[in-house]
């Protein structure tokens, strides 16, 4: 079943993330993620789940898409989250294609999140 709620990301689980992707330069990289723009505390912790996600362990990228995000953090936060869809282009799909696609990469993200190999 598709998650239509956005994703909640906690204090803890963000600092294990941080920890777990970039481990001796975890501190740096918190500090980086301070720079991450939102609105609220709870969107900053997401915004900055998805960006750790798509730097992929590279400190480099990692400032690339905080840079992205402060600018939109839309485009981070769909191509972390909906992958699939984002690829399929929003409303290119069929109800049941999209459906499917929201399941794979919900279920993908979710293995992410918690350390789980896909």
């Amino acid at each position: 079943m598709m998650n239509n709620e956005p994703t909640k990301i906690s204090s803890e689980l963000l600092e294990l993330l941080v920890n777990r992707e970039f481990g001796e330069r975890s501190i740096e990289v918190s500090e980086q993620l301070k720079q991450v723009k939102s609105d609220s505390e709870s969107g900053r912790r997401r915004i900055s789940a998805a960006i750790l996600k798509l730097a992929n362990r590279s400190q480099e990228r990692l400032e690339q898409l905080i840079q992205r995000a402060n600018t939109d953090f839309r485009d981070i936060v769909a191509e972390a989250e909906y992958p699939r869809v984002l690829e399929a282009g929003f409303g290119e799909l069929s109800d049941e294609q999209e459906q499917q696609a929201n399941e794979e990469d919900w279920n993908e993200y979710r293995n992410w999140l918690h350390g789980k190999e896909a």
